[in-house]
Order: C-alpha cells, then sequence, then structure tokens
C-alpha cells in the first residue's frame, strides 16, 4: 500500500526513496478507504446472527 505513494504525477515531497506525488496520495486514500470497507464488512457479516 505504502508504494501507491510514489505514482508518477506532480511531485509534493521528495524522498530518499523517491518522489511522493499528488496522485500517489489521492491513490493511497482510495485504497485505504477500501480496506476501511472491506474490513468493515467482514465484521458485519462474522457478526451478523447465522
Amino acid at each position: 500500500m505504502i508504494t501507491a505513494l510514489f505514482t508518477p504525477g506532480k511531485t509534493l515531497i521528495s524522498t530518499p526513496l523517491g518522489d511522493i506525488t499528488k496522485e500517489g496520495v489521492h491513490n493511497y486514500f482510495l485504497l485505504l478507504g477500501k480496506a476501511y470497507l472491506s474490513s468493515s464488512m467482514a465484521v458485519v457479516l462474522t457478526s451478523s446472527p447465522p
């Protein structure tokens, strides 16, 4: 998930590992949202009655 920050695009921060881009930050938060929704749905499904 961290590698999403280094997507090619407009540079926000330059690090020794590479440039963190605006597009990369956008992709990172999209992936973070998907992970949160997936894990919350797993909790809902396992907590519901059989």
